[in-house]
């Protein structure tokens, strides 16, 4: 694994640890202490400006990044177990020359709550024609997958529980959204949960629709 991936996941996965250390000693729900600390503007160590909803820059949940940091940039690959197939596999490389959404969520994380279901209604209303995988990040496989039937996922998910692929793509805050054109290179991301209006633009950056 490359030295910035690496410190990536590192930072990522002491985030997270440290908030679970703190809802140990308050005894405060660990969903309530990443509400209140990742995801209430206050960005992780290493975030990009604005990669916490509702951060400095990000214009709130379902915001994109006005920097684009990553615009442009060939998407990192990736095989990961199916979340839904103990002996499948999820792999961008399936995926060649098609666009396609990759959301980073997670069943302890609380904007998810919202956007997952969300995003699994969109999925279902284009019929195919439009493209999701979803990465379950840093998350036991049993949570993962309740959280997902619960929320009507239908889209595939991979299992990414060291954040590994997490910390290829730069995330340091769930969730977080990437759009891929055909070649896979990243033509949007949104920092926090998504909207229908940024779903929709992402669509069309993604097809080559978009300015």
């Amino acid at each position: 694994m490359p030295a910035g991936v690496r410190d990536r996941v590192a930072r990522l996965r002491r985030s997270m640890a440290e908030h679970k250390v703190t809802t140990a000693v308050f005894g405060v729900s660990g969903a309530a202490i990443v509400a209140l600390g990742i995801f209430a503007g206050v960005s992780s160590p290493g975030a990009s400006p604005g990669s916490a909803s509702g951060g400095s820059g990000s214009g709130g949940s379902g915001s994109t990044s006005s920097a684009q940091a990553a615009h442009g940039q060939q998407a990192p690959a990736f095989d990961l177990a199916d979340l839904n197939n103990a002996n499948g596999h999820v792999s961008l490389a399936a995926y060649a020359g098609r666009p396609l959404i990759v959301n980073f969520f997670a069943s302890w994380c609380v904007p998810c709550r919202q956007e997952t279901p969300l995003m699994a209604r969109f999925y279902q209303a284009q019929h195919g024609t439009v493209t999701v995988i979803g990465v379950d990040t840093n998350d036991s496989s049993a949570a993962a997958l309740k959280f997902a039937k619960d929320a009507g996922v239908s889209y595939p998910i991979a299992a990414d529980p060291a954040a590994t692929t997490a910390g290829a793509f730069g995330v340091s805050a769930l969730p977080q959204t990437f759009f891929l054109n055909a070649q896979h290179k990243i033509v949007d991301r949104v920092y926090g949960g998504v909207t229908q209006a940024s779903l929709a633009r992402g669509v069309k950056l993604m097809n080559g629709s978009g300015s």
